[in-house]
């Protein structure tokens, strides 16, 4: 009987974690019993996959494996104290499983995806003029307003009338209005486009408002540079741009063929045709935990 074992200081957990009784072929499957419960070998090398580690590195794989005991035994815990309980360990690996497959499969197909070839990257370059050519520099003073829709109004004529960005927050603290002020300096490549064109619009201390997720964002244009990059010095960040822009195009191709041949339903609403194709959730999408890249925004099904 073979034993993985480690323990803690005095009043502290002591863990120990037995491969007993287990024949040649079982040894190499099962990563280690608790209470009778398996950790299967195959879940450790998932796991080390999954973040870049090689599955023969012993050090990585003891520590994992010492993660996973824990993490069983605990779980076991739940079972045993919490009622109801089997029917959230019944949803939970529902979830986790259509969660490590989809995103299995994602892998699988973003690395079929080659990398752009220099045709595509030089396009890329004359196809963007205000990330590279004609980049600029702008320095900005911003204030994230959490107000209600209902004064939204209200604010945007504040901001007409203000004399200054400074004004506007002291009016703001009077009407306890939660704000965040900001100054930065970005980009035209790290600000969206439709931020550059506004910003475009904006004369040397204008203020302009946009509408946020959260409520309003007033910005103040300061100043603004050019910085213009050439094509050999952008060449390794449109590459990286270009490509995680590819990847995302692919997952999002790949979901509208599959929910193509598809019968989907939503039990909220009606039935959606099975021809009706579907993209990733933006929030969060797989194909951003992936890539790192949002693809762009999404319609609702039959919208």
């Amino acid at each position: 009987m073979k034993a993985l074992m480690w323990r803690r200081p005095a009043g502290r957990l002591i863990v120990v974690a037995a491969i007993a009784a287990c024949s040649p072929l079982d040894q190499d499957k099962v990563a280690a019993r608790v209470n009778g419960e398996k950790i299967l070998a195959e879940e450790v090398d998932l796991a080390l996959q999954y973040k870049g580690v090689a599955k023969h590195d012993p050090t990585a794989r003891q520590r994992l494996v010492e993660k996973l005991v824990i993490e069983e035994l605990l779980a076991q815990q739940f079972l045993r104290g919490t009622p109801g309980s089997a029917l959230v360990e019944k949803s939970a690996v529902s979830a986790a499983r259509r969660e490590i497959l989809a995103r299995s499969y994602i892998e699988t197909l973003v690395g079929r995806v080659p990398r752009p070839t220099a045709e595509q990257m030089s396009a890329y370059y004359r196809d963007n003029p205000n990330m590279f050519a004609r980049r600029r520099i702008f320095t900005l003073r911003q204030l994230d307003v959490s107000a209600a829709p209902s004064r939204h109004a209200e604010l945007r004529r504040r901001v007409g009338g203000a004399e200054s960005l400074d004004a506007l927050a002291d009016w703001l603290r009077r009407e306890n209005i939660r704000f965040v002020r900001t100054d930065l300096e970005r980009g035209s490549d790290e600000l969206e486009g439709n931020l550059v064109a506004q910003l475009d619009g904006l004369k040397k201390a204008e203020v302009g408002v946009l509408d946020t997720s959260s409520g309003l964002r007033v910005i103040q244009l300061v100043r603004t540079r050019p910085a213009p990059i050439d094509e050999k010095t952008a060449s390794p960040s449109i590459e990286q741009r270009l490509w995680r822009e590819m990847r995302v195009a692919a997952v999002e191709a790949e979901v509208s063929r599959l929910s193509g041949m598809a019968a989907i339903s939503i039990p909220e609403g009606a039935p959606r045709g099975a021809m009706q194709a579907l993209v990733p959730d933006p929030d969060p999408p797989l194909a951003r935990r992936i890539t790192g890249v949002a693809p762009p925004s999404v319609k609702a099904p039959g919208g």
